[in-house]
């Protein structure tokens, strides 16, 4: 019997090799393959024949003719320069990303990067990285001129790599001043650089692009990232890093390895900015073969067959690989599962259909991946020190990851009918998700480790927004919701510090507590006055105390009277008109606002009906021996806030907002 299948054949594209880290490829589906085949048939074709790329692709640039060594796809591997050709510091690019830092300083911002951002993206090569580094802090390398043609494009990739190196460093740093003029002066300052290193296809190219891209991450430029983000899928692409580098025999050990990792570290910021923005995967899974960091290896150079001990043809990291890459293999994996959340929910509405069955398999998958995580990497170890010079702890990093899978593959039962079974099941394993993010945030700022990254910002507003909608439906604990509320508007304002777009989360979930509150008091007649208080970073409140009930408010408005006698208020009657017309302007916007009066407008020489005409009998409240610290912060209250919030669903919600030395 026939089999349904075309049978498979060995196509895999053509990966032309002119250095140890410059490629160049072209995919079969070119015809790059054929071509070769009609070749191999005339094996006694006399006379010259180009080359198949030179056929499909086009000319390629002078200086890279120049620059480059003319070479095939089978020639003997290449041998590994571990250190950076000669290169000088780009003086062109100090006025977009500033002059080195002195070396004290830049040793110390080198250090943190590599203590935490380089384990998760290991792009980088960190004996090259020193040995550049130390390179161009030597007075040899100063004072050095070339008139090599095309060596400005490497200096300024190893510029750019060092320039974001130290910027990252210093975000991660605070108490460690870099100097002004060595910070990059904004998000902007890259756009020029683009076309440049977007025009070769070499490894350190492709480090200077991802070197911006982390740090337009980490300063939360989500958008500018997501726009290099393509051209180093581009770039990717045409050097073949798509494709598993064990497949081409002429590349080294080391530059299979570096070109793993580069891959790698492009896809998982990908599936971050993906799902973050909202937009369709740059890199489809489909197209990739390349073998996952610290596992086994699936493939073998063309021409040569390497067995294992186990019968495998597939060679073998050592134990030291895997546990160096432990870090970005189990973040690769979470982006995979991302991926298949957005691809499963978030198609197209005209071939969007989800089966049960594929959300079990999804969640099933989410469960395995946190269940077959390293032990250190799902709790803190036992004893473990929060010193400096300490490993950094990736264990709430990776609980907060897990948590927020659970967040995005549930979210969207939220938005149906509350009466529905999935709505219940999703809003309550909604919530168990976000207090288990709450303690691995509570566990990070404990430890005094840095928020570093912006996914945690996302993950906290996310779950402040599930137990306020909780809350709001009575399926939570008011008491425990609104205290849990209140921690996460803590660690938003710590947030805000780094990232404006906290503020603006850290001032809704704020809005969203006070009506919860306000809801329970009017809601029960009996409830004490005791407020909710949202506090600033000096202990001082930054949104007014809730509202207790009418009948309360009144009796204490009695007592007004009483205040003439105090010579400290004094008030505008513009002012409370003022506020009166702001009130009136919410109400008929349709929602029941907790409006209370600017610090300015305090009473005196008022009497009691002036009070009663000007303001709203519902907002009546006691003023009397309330300092200014009580409205600070109210009276640049931004009102429309209610209305973003009463009008809009998650997604619009969403949009406003180691080791001593690097050895691997």
């Amino acid at each position: 019997m026939a089999s349904e299948y075309v049978p498979e054949t060995s196509e895999i594209g053509c990966l032309t090799a002119h250095s140890n880290e410059d490629s160049q490829f072209v995919g079969s589906s070119s015809g790059v393959y054929f071509i070769k085949t009609v070749k191999r048939a005339f094996n006694g074709l006399d006379g010259p024949f180009p080359t198949a790329e030179e056929m499909l692709v086009g000319e390629t640039s002078s200086c890279d003719k120049r620059q480059r060594t003319s070479s095939t796809r089978d020639t003997a591997p290449l041998k590994v320069v571990e250190s950076p050709a000669e290169w000088t510091y780009d003086p062109s690019l100090t006025a977009s990303l500033g002059s080195l830092p002195p070396p004290d300083v830049a040793r110390g911002f080198m250090m943190m990067y590599f203590k935490v951002w380089h384990p998760l993206f290991p792009f980088l090569h960190g004996p090259t990285f020193l040995q550049g580094m130390e390179k161009v802090y030597s007075s040899e390398n100063q004072n050095q001129h070339t008139q090599e043609p095309c060596i400005d494009h490497r200096s300024t990739c190893w510029t750019t790599i060092l320039q974001c190196v130290f910027n990252l460093g210093s975000l991660l740093a605070p108490d460690l001043d870099l100097p002004s003029e060595s910070k990059i002066q904004s998000p902007d300052s890259f756009n020029s650089l683009l076309g440049t290193l977007s025009s070769r296809h070499d490894i350190v190219s492709l480090q200077a692009l991802l070197a911006i891209q982390v740090y337009l991450v980490a300063t939360m430029s989500l958008r500018q990232a997501s726009t290099v983000g393509g051209c180093i899928l581009r770039s990717m692409l045409h050097a073949g890093l798509h494709r598993c580098p064990f497949r081409y025999k002429q590349l080294s050990t080391h530059d299979r390895q570096l070109r793993k990792r580069v891959f790698w570290c492009a896809y998982a910021i990908d599936r971050y900015l993906s799902q973050a923005l909202g937009l369709p995967l740059g890199i489809q899974d489909s197209d990739i073969d390349v073998c996952l960091p610290a596992a086994r290896e699936m493939h073998s150079p063309r021409g040569e067959t390497t067995q294992s001990a186990n019968g495998s043809s597939a060679p073998q990291h050592g134990v030291e690989g895997h546990d160096k890459e432990r870090v970005l293999a189990s973040y690769v994996n979470s982006g995979t599962l991302t991926g298949r959340a957005l691809e499963l929910f978030h198609k197209s509405i005209l071939v969007r259909s989800v089966r049960r069955s594929s959300v079990l398999f999804l969640v099933t998958d989410v469960h395995k991946w946190w269940n077959g995580l390293p032990i250190d990497l799902q709790r803190k170890p036992a004893g473990g020190s929060a010193m400096a010079d300490a490993a950094f702890d990736f264990a709430p990093f990776f609980t907060v990851l897990y948590q927020h899978l659970i967040l995005i593959i549930h979210r969207p039962s939220l938005s149906l009918d509350p009466s529905t079974a999935e709505f219940c099941s999703g809003l309550q394993t909604c919530i168990g998700a976000a207090r288990a993010i709450l303690s691995a945030l509570r566990l990070q700022v404990d430890s005094h480790q840095a928020l570093f990254w912006p996914g945690l910002l996302s993950a906290a507003w996310m779950s402040g927004l599930v137990l306020a909608l909780a809350c709001q439906l009575n399926q939570y604990s008011l008491t425990k919701g609104l205290q849990e509320i209140e921690e996460f508007s803590g660690f938003l304002r710590l947030m805000s510090s780094k990232w404006e777009t906290a503020k603006h989360c850290q001032i809704s979930l704020s809005v969203l507590a006070a009506k919860i509150q306000q809801s329970e008091s009017s809601s029960d007649p009996t409830a004490n006055s005791q407020a909710y208080v949202t506090r600033g970073s000096e202990g001082s409140p930054t949104l007014v105390q809730s509202l207790t009930t009418r009948e309360e408010n009144l009796q204490r408005l009695s007592r007004l009277s009483h205040l003439q006698e105090q010579p400290a208020l004094s008030a505008e009657p513009s002012d409370i008109r003022r506020w009166k017309n702001t009130w009136e302007e919410s109400m008929r916007r349709g929602h029941d606002p907790t409006l209370v009066p600017p610090v300015s407008m305090q009473l005196s020489q008022m009497n009691e009906q002036e009070i009663l005409d000007d303001i709203p009998s519902s907002l009546q409240m006691d003023l009397q021996g309330t300092g200014s610290a009580r409205f600070e912060g109210i009276s640049n209250f931004d009102l429309n806030m209610v209305d973003l919030i009463e009008g809009a669903n998650f997604d619009t919600l969403f949009d406003i907002i180691g080791q001593q030395f690097p050895n691997f």
